[in-house]
């Protein structure tokens, strides 16, 4: 179990009696701030302190640690004598420190503190006495101590006895936490912005956060939000650091990212509202629709944050999906196609005749199909301005998966580095020049298609995502889930909250007409919805599909159910 380690410095100045108070508590009168300290501590937030630390220079331990005369001859108890008589059980132990007069001086006392320390203790600091560079030097040293010995900072506690009340002679004492804390925000910021890492920052929303949420008082909506948004972008940082092309695409987490900044004007945890403002910066360049744009910018922060494997994991994978989103017919999801495309860079690169090709496909109509999508990758324009930087990215890539083991031609850490800086530029460049297509939400009026259905878009096939090209760009909306218990009552209310998302997804897109609604889901709550959709003057459509069974033996088969149209919805 970690120790309860209790720090605070001896000056040397002739204290006087006054009470410390905070929140309900107020302590007896007092000399030494110390002793309301701990017997608020221990009353309040720790049931026991294992180890009293008291840093004293010489001057100190004559004038305050040991009994003393006042110049009128009134003896004073010092310090060591009162914490024997209010706790008579507290592992006292103190600590010799130089004057701090130097440099050399301040690194000693830090020295000393430091080794006061053990692996995982709980620091409680008390600066009320001692030199006025004390706060300073301690918020220094509970982030050293955090980072090296894993200690966690409890409390940092003044005793203000300037700031006294005359009438019942009271002095606050202060809580100077928040501003250990705010250091804490601080590394969390640096190591996201600058590094990439949003481990830190999850960790600390998480341990403010998780108690708001236990708490009924404190359970509301700013907090839920806060929460949502803060697990978001955690997500969204390790869908990059762990190469998840397929969620990047989707953009889902991103879309919750910004629907949730949009909910929040400022948070409760002050600490965070300027790095909020950062994030917000960094989420808005990315878009919050199926985009292959996203998946490069993706891959150039992962470039300018260290991460140069998933740079060009994503990079690599990235041009496969823009050429498969190119081509009709051609399913970027689906790995046999994909492998069409990284087949059709190769023989376009090393002009390999067709007697040649070899296809991944182990049917015939498979075969036939990776003809196809190579072929019309041949004579795709961007595809032929690709394929060298594709090319050189792939041999790139190997170059990273072998650990540069077992290839003559493996390349220096730095040369793979500005190597692949280089392709990243080239490829963005011709992108940059020939967009990626479909490129609808470039466009300022035309028709919408919503996809009220549980099934996105990325994850159409290529034959219905080219049917859905007559209704406009299309954007996911989820179908909510049915309770099989709810009642009519319930499905209206479900309705109409579902009709609210619609509306305000509609709104977004003032000059998009006309909007067509595909609605896949309930049966009762699609009665619903189609109907009073149709009322407001929307096409409402639904996606109709073939079963198609291929046995594979005599017990097992494959079932697939292959798109076939969208078809309307009749007048309800």
């Amino acid at each position: 179990m970690a120790r309860k380690v209790f720090i605070s410095v001896l000056g040397t100045s002739v204290y006087k009696h006054c009470k410390y108070g905070v929140d309900d508590y107020v302590s007896e009168d007092v000399r030494y701030a110390q002793l309301a300290t701990i017997d608020f501590l221990q009353k309040t937030s720790v049931e026991s302190i294992d180890k009293c630390y008291i840093l004293l220079t010489e001057r100190a331990r004559l004038r305050n640690w040991l009994d003393t005369k006042l110049e009128d001859g009134t003896l004073v108890h010092g310090l060591e004598r009162c914490l024997e008589a209010w706790f008579p059980s507290l592992n006292v132990h103190p600590i010799p420190i130089p004057e701090g007069k130097n440099e050399e001086e301040t690194w000693k006392l830090f020295d000393t503190l430091f080794a006061c320390i053990e692996e995982g203790d709980c620091l409680y600091f008390d600066v009320t006495h001692g030199f006025r560079s004390l706060p300073m030097l301690v918020l220094v040293f509970g982030n050293y101590a955090k980072l090296l010995k894993n200690a966690t900072v409890q409390s940092i506690t003044y005793g203000n006895y300037e700031g006294r009340d005359d009438s019942s002679n009271t002095a606050p004492l202060v809580n100077l936490l928040p501003l250990s804390q705010l250091q804490d925000w601080t590394s969390a910021s640096v190591s996201f912005l600058r590094n990439g890492n949003s481990t830190m920052l999850y960790d600390l929303a998480q341990a403010l956060l998780s108690q708001r949420l236990r708490n009924e008082a404190t359970r509301d909506d700013a907090t839920k939000n806060l929460n949502t948004l803060i697990k978001a972008i955690h997500q969204e940082i390790n869908n990059r650091q762990m190469c998840r092309g397929s969620e990047l695409l989707k953009a889902t987490q991103n879309a919750e990212i910004i629907k949730h900044f949009n909910l929040i004007d400022t948070s409760f945890i002050h600490a965070l509202n300027p790095i909020l403002s950062k994030l917000r910066a960094h989420f808005d360049d990315f878009e919050t629709h199926f985009s292959p744009t996203n998946v490069f910018k993706a891959a150039v922060w992962c470039f300018e944050n260290g991460l140069y494997q998933q740079a060009v994991t994503l990079f690599h994978e990235n041009i496969k999906t823009v050429m498969c989103l190119q081509l009709t017919g051609c399913d970027w999801n689906k790995k046999e196609h994909r492998e069409a495309i990284g087949s059709a860079f190769f023989i376009e690169q090393y002009a390999i005749q067709e007697s040649d090709w070899r296809f991944h496909s182990k049917t015939e109509e498979g075969r036939l199909i990776e003809r196809d999508i190579i072929i019309s990758a041949l004579s795709n324009p961007l595809f032929n301005q690709l394929t060298k930087s594709f090319t050189a990215l792939n041999e790139l890539r190997n170059d990273f998966n072998h650990s540069g083991i077992g290839n003559k031609n493996s390349r220096q850490a730095l040369k793979i580095k500005s190597q692949l800086k280089a392709l990243m530029e080239s490829v963005l460049e011709i992108i940059e020049n020939q967009p990626v297509q479909p490129v609808p939400f470039l466009q300022n009026d035309g028709p919408l298609l919503i996809n009220l259905s549980n099934h996105p878009f990325a994850d159409w096939g290529g034959n219905q995502r080219q049917a859905a090209t007559v209704y406009g760009p299309c954007i996911d909306l989820p179908f909510p889930a049915v309770d099989a218990e709810a009642d009519v009552e319930a499905i209206e209310q479900l309705c109409e909250e579902t009709l609210c998302r619609v509306y305000a997804l509609v709104a977004e897109y003032p000059n998009r007409a006309p909007i067509t609604v595909h609605v896949m889901g309930e049966n009762t709550l699609i009665v619903a919805l189609v109907s009073r959709l149709q009322n407001e003057g929307y096409k409402c459509v639904a996606s109709t599909s073939q079963r198609k069974s291929t046995p594979l033996n005599q017990r097992s088969k494959v079932v697939e159910f292959e798109f076939k149209r969208f078809r309307e919805y009749p007048n309800l």
